[in-house]
């Protein structure tokens, strides 16, 4: 019983907070998308500086590359391609060095030789793969701003993409905004277990039912089927209470019992009254004898009046 309370007091503690810190979620997606956006923005200084570095020949440094080994698959060379490697040209890997010594004569000896620098080897896929790996983040900081200001301006989108991680019917008749539907994502991608996830959601949908935050109040209907109530007995949408306003002929009318209609009297009862014999009838004896009319009292009528 205790972990039981201490369950139930857990989900509404969750869907009670995420209640009662509405007005700061809009603040929070806008500052969230801006620092999304600031990833981007390093990346682009990050490049900006390299390029700086590497004699400004870093941004154009992938391009060249790849269209080098394009035109070594060609069997004929198109005109204006590169017919010596970029990668050498940045970080070359043999360049002639100049060496001068002191001569035995007193003087300067020059030597020329041919060095190699196999670091360069090295640098020429490294930077290759930065500019790879910095050009596809900045693709995908792109697409994250776009998505990220879609999702700020469009919260049916929001809406959506929150509705796809949901099992069943819950949230799909509350209206919400897109920072309520993006906070709340996030809570439910931290909860541990989905029974956790479906209380905290109808504990939720609970709050919105009682601010009155449905986006269609009339399929939020209760219904009541137990025998004499009817089946709308219990209503709470103003839409169906405002129906019989709108159509009289939806209007429930309480009409009252129709009193029975008294019988007619048998014909030896008219001729009995004709002559004079018997005096006639009170509204009261009409009225019992409109209710309990019957064959044997038509017999007995006849009797009377033959006797007479």
């Amino acid at each position: 019983m205790g972990s039981q309370n201490q369950s139930n007091l857990k989900y509404r503690d969750i869907a009670q907070n995420f209640w009662d810190f509405r007005q700061k979620y809009s603040s929070y997606h806008y500052s969230f998308g801006l620092w999304e956006f600031m990833n981007g923005v390093c990346v682009f200084f990050s490049m900006c500086a390299t390029h700086w570095l590497l004699n400004y020949k870093f941004f154009a440094y992938g391009l060249e590359v790849f269209s080098y080994m394009e035109s070594l698959k060609s069997v004929t060379p198109m005109e204006g391609t590169r017919k010596h490697d970029p990668m050498c040209e940045l970080f070359p890997t043999e360049v002639s060095c100049s060496i001068q010594i002191g001569a035995s004569t007193g003087g300067v000896d020059k030597s020329n030789f041919l060095c190699i620098l196999g670091n360069n080897l090295f640098n020429q896929k490294y930077f290759l793969i930065l500019w790879v790996w910095w050009v596809f983040l900045l693709v995908v900081a792109i697409l994250g701003l776009i998505y990220r200001v879609a999702r700020i301006l469009l919260p049916d989108f929001s809406r959506w993409l929150l509705l796809r991680k949901i099992h069943g019917n819950q949230l799909s008749n509350v209206k919400l905004r897109s920072a309520d539907y993006f906070v709340l994502q996030q809570v439910l991608a931290n909860l541990p277990s989905p029974k956790l996830k479906d209380q905290v959601l109808e504990e939720i949908e609970k709050l919105c039912e009682q601010s009155e935050e449905l986006m269609h109040p009339l399929t939020n209907v209760h219904y009541n089927q137990s025998p004499g109530n009817g089946m709308f007995n219990s209503v709470h949408t103003p839409i169906m209470k405002s129906l019989p306003s709108l159509y009289p002929s939806l209007a429930t009318t309480k009409t009252a019992p129709s009193a029975p209609e008294p019988e007619e009297p048998s014909p030896a009862y008219h001729n009995s009254w004709s002559h004079g014999t018997i005096s006639p009838p009170s509204g009261d004896i009409m009225k019992d004898a409109g209710v309990g009319a019957g064959s044997s009292e038509s017999g007995e009528s006849n009797s009377t009046s033959t006797e007479v």
